[in-house]
């Protein structure tokens, strides 16, 4: 999800970046710039808006032609040399397992969601019919 804003919110589907940012956490990024690149950083690389990867930025190699080295928390390698331009979002704050509402594989998470919350919102509506 993207707008005007400058947010982007994505359901993070892999274990790359466990422990800090589990399987089906919900991320919440916000737009940056080159200048905004800093060692240690959260970034999501942004592949075309097909392709999200969620990895920390490692080394920044070249100033002038902006490569960066990012790597998965719980990955053993660093990845390739990237351009910075990919490190289009910066990690703000993300919400737990909040994110398998989002994704096709879980459908059957999505509707024992959305039964459970349609089933609260009917009754907290029969509550305050009959409190009045």
């Amino acid at each position: 999800m993207n707008n005007e804003l400058g947010i982007f919110i994505l359901p993070n589907i892999g274990k790359s970046m466990e422990p800090t940012l589990t399987q089906g956490d919900l991320v919440v990024f916000k737009s940056m710039d080159a200048k905004d690149l800093q060692e240690k950083k959260i970034v999501c690389l942004d592949f075309n808006e097909e392709k999200f990867i969620i990895h920390r930025i490692k080394k920044i190699l070249d100033k002038d032609k902006f490569l960066v080295i990012t790597k998965g928390d719980n990955n053993k390698d660093d990845d390739e040399p990237r351009l910075s331009s990919l490190a289009k979002w910066s990690y703000v704050f993300h919400v737990p397992f909040l994110g398998y509402l989002f994704l096709k594989k879980f459908l059957g998470i999505q509707l024992v969601f959305y039964v459970l919350a349609g089933n609260l919102i009917t009754n907290l509506l029969i509550l305050f019919k009959y409190k009045k």
